[in-house]
């Protein structure tokens, strides 16, 4: 699988994430929004940081987005972002009956 196969598989999973909390936070179908679908584009509007900050900026970004919330995000808050989007995660996974 190349590298631009596997960001078009995230790119889709996000836009389920995005469909899913547009229609749990404001009761509203993404089809009805400017919404259509996602593409890949490289950005760097945070500087020189870890990879994995990169994919937490995007995923807070697009929390952002779907949640309608206003604001930036802080560059020097990775590491409390990267814990809350664990924490939703297993939160998640438990409901979902995935883990004990």
């Amino acid at each position: 699988m190349k590298k631009s196969d596997k960001i078009q598989d995230y790119l889709i999973i996000l836009f389920i994430f995005l469909r899913n909390e547009l229609q749990y936070h404001e009761n509203r179908d993404i089809t009805l929004t400017r919404w259509k679908d996602l593409c890949y584009q490289k950005v760097n509007e945070i500087g020189n940081n870890l990879s994995v900050d990169s994919a937490v900026y995007i995923c807070k970004h697009a929390e952002f987005i779907a949640t309608g919330k206003k604001g930036s995000i802080d560059s020097g808050k990775m590491s409390e972002y990267r814990r809350e989007m664990l924490f939703n995660i297993l939160t998640q996974a438990k409901s979902l009956g995935k883990i004990r």
